[in-house]
């Protein structure tokens, strides 16, 4: 019933509103309700498919190609052999009491997820329509109160940028707070097409030493960091712009920069002090905030059967270090603080 509920006001909405595009498809891999960490408030956060990086350390690898992933719950498998049966492509072998993927071979069919008596075996992700999507978020809509709303994260939001347009413009057709959370490795017509339908960017900042950034993440961070200098100041203009014209609608976008600090990478008091200086050079008011290291990420790889950047799985630094950390970015001049405690 409250689904039903839902889509009536999105119906109407997308009648007067012919330039939302409802049902376009997206890759969507996760739907987090009363997420407090992806912006103010409480907030809906999305994830959809798609990253230009490969960072070593990903949080979310499902997230990283476009395409939908096979999740393997090896712990649930009672080895019955149904989906070795069943598999067209003989891409699944019985292995003792389990079963081993051949995921070469494997084509995505889904038939082993049908037949699996135990739900040993799940896809990461499933197409959703814009339509479905903000229905999803207009369940959630009671709890935002004044400050929580959306946030499009992944991922990557701008690999399907087209799609995370329309689902940020039908939000704020409902006067929901609209955030997105990314990489800002995009050509910049990607990220002017962003711009106007948020409220907030969470802009990730891996490491400041180029020759680092592209060995742990794929990718040179030379236009990350032109992106960075060209959306301070498209953010400026728009402000600017929205003084100067009487009854402007259009949201202010505010930015805010995330670290994630990754044990025996990023987390030299050298990257912290460049980064710090770096972006105290394009504004002072830049707010900077660290992510603690997420050792839960570890198993994601397991159920994806791919290797881990590390071995041994760190601990999460202490709040002792982390306010370290804070400390120096904040003797740079910037605002820096670290994420609360999860």
């Amino acid at each position: 019933m409250a689904a039903d509920q839902a889509a009536k006001p999105v119906q109407e909405a997308g009648r007067s509103r012919s330039d939302i595009d409802w049902d376009r498809r997206g890759l969507v891999f996760d739907i987090r309700r009363f997420s407090t960490h992806d912006g103010p408030g409480i907030r809906t956060s999305v994830f959809t498919k798609g990253c230009p990086l490969r960072c070593l350390w990903c949080q979310n690898p499902e997230g990283i190609e476009l395409k939908r992933n096979l999740f393997y719950f090896r712990e649930k498998c009672i080895g019955c052999g149904t989906c070795v049966a069943h598999c067209p492509q003989k891409a699944i072998r019985k292995v003792d009491d389990k079963i081993a993927i051949d995921r070469s071979l494997c084509d995505l069919c889904g038939i082993c997820v049908d037949v699996c008596p135990p739900q040993a075996l799940s896809f990461d992700s499933r197409e959703m329509t814009v339509r479905e999507v903000v229905n999803e978020v207009l369940l959630d809509r009671p709890f935002y109160r004044d400050n929580g709303g959306l946030t499009i994260t992944g991922g990557d939001p701008v690999v399907q940028h087209a799609f995370n347009v329309q689902v940020l413009k039908a939000c704020r057709s409902y006067g929901i707070h609209t955030a997105i959370e990314t990489s800002l490795f995009a050509d910049r017509n990607v990220l002017e097409s962003l711009l106007p339908h948020i409220n907030l960017l969470i802009a990730d900042f891996k490491v400041f030493d180029e020759q680092d950034h592209l060995a742990w993440t794929g990718v040179s961070n030379d236009r990350i960091k032109r992106n960075f200098e060209w959306i301070i100041l498209r953010m400026r203009q728009m402000r600017e712009q929205k003084g100067q014209r009487a009854g402007h609608q259009t949201p202010d976008p505010e930015l805010l920069v995330r670290i994630p600090m990754i044990p025996g990478h990023n987390t030299t008091l050298e990257n912290l002090r460049q980064t710090g200086a770096y972006f105290y050079r394009l504004d002072p008011t830049t707010r900077i905030e660290l992510l603690n290291y997420n050792p839960l990420a570890m198993n994601k790889y397991v159920l994806l059967e791919q290797p881990y950047l590390f071995d041994q799985n760190p601990r999460m630094f202490t709040q002792e270090e982390m306010a370290d950390f804070v400390l120096a970015l904040r003797e740079t001049g910037v605002v820096a603080f670290a994420e609360p405690s999860r």
